[in-house]
């Protein structure tokens, strides 16, 4: 069936919802009829039930060219821009493809307008963007800029600073002690680095939650403290127990058994010249420990 649609799909209409073919595959005909459609049709919100920032521009999603799919809801795109040398920008679109997702695309977008344009180490929207409805333009989506770097779960090659980790830290004690979110996804994935600043970015927020919240008590597991040690623990000793886990199944006392003491740097990583691992470990169980006891806790 997947050869047959991509045989046949740069031919068909623009409104297709449903291709119909043989079984040599040949084309029998094509519907725009929704009856026909195989998923759900996308629910837009109201742009105007947004409180978005002023200086939050809108971009429609025909501006929007594709050009390479990272994962579901997740599209590299570009679109005209007069103030880049090329005449066009590189973003990431993410947008939500199902009712389902609705609530956590809600969550996402009104935290991520609501945070301050100038907090460091935030990946921050760039452009909502909108389709026009019967009711207005509607919602679907946000652009944020195109990290060419890569994630820290996929760009392993460059040296691992130690400020890295001091930025993170501050990112996550203004997010819940400054703000009251609770990120409760940092893991290596979630982590870019501006090259430009050289300053860590935390991104993907579709599973925060307010601090205390009804949906965050009861999900200890997705603490944000425990995400940083053990992110900066698979990071440094690429430990296979931590590779591709759920951050929801792991616990810090996995590390305790000597972990919490002495991590063993992986022969591929590179730190800082100088500097050894121990420094690297320190630097996060320091940090984790009073964040434990509730030092920091008069810091806002």
């Amino acid at each position: 069936a997947i050869n047959v649609l991509a045989d046949h799909i740069d031919n068909a209409p623009l409104d297709t919802v449903a291709v119909f073919a043989s079984r040599a595959g040949e084309l029998l005909s094509t519907t725009s009829d929704t009856k026909h459609a195989p998923v759900e049709p996308c629910e837009y919100m109201p742009l105007s039930k947004f409180s978005s920032p002023a200086n939050i521009e809108t971009i429609f999603r025909h501006e929007l060219t594709e050009l390479a799919r990272f994962k579901n809801g997740v599209d590299k795109c570009k679109h005209a821009s007069t103030t880049s040398p090329t005449g066009t920008e590189e973003v990431v679109f993410k947008y939500y493809y199902h009712g389902a997702a609705v609530k956590e695309f809600w969550n996402e977008t009104n935290i991520l307008l609501k945070l301050p344009r100038d907090l460091p180490g935030i990946l921050h929207i760039d452009r909502l963007v909108v389709e026009q409805t019967d009711e207005g333009l509607g919602v679907l989506g946000f652009t944020t800029p195109f990290i060419p770097e890569g994630d820290f779960s996929r760009n392993k090659t460059r040296v691992f600073k130690l400020k890295w980790i001091k930025q993170l830290c501050n990112v996550i004690d203004s997010l819940n002690m400054r703000f009251n979110i609770s990120h409760r996804d940092v893991v290596p994935r979630n982590l870019l680095l501006d090259k430009a600043t050289d300053n860590i970015l935390l991104c993907d927020f579709h599973l925060a939650e307010k601090v205390n919240s009804v949906f965050e008590q009861g999900n200890s597991r997705r603490d944000d403290v425990k995400g940083v040690v053990l992110t900066m623990h698979e990071i440094i000793t690429r430990d296979p127990r931590y590779w591709h886990g759920s951050l929801g199944r792991q616990e810090e006392i996995d590390l305790a058994g000597g972990g919490w003491q002495t991590w063993i740097k992986h022969p591929e990583v590179q730190l800082e010249p100088g500097l050894t691992v121990q420094d690297y470990h320190d630097e996060v169980v320091n940090w984790a420990m009073k964040r434990r006891v509730g030092a920091l806790s008069s810091t806002f």
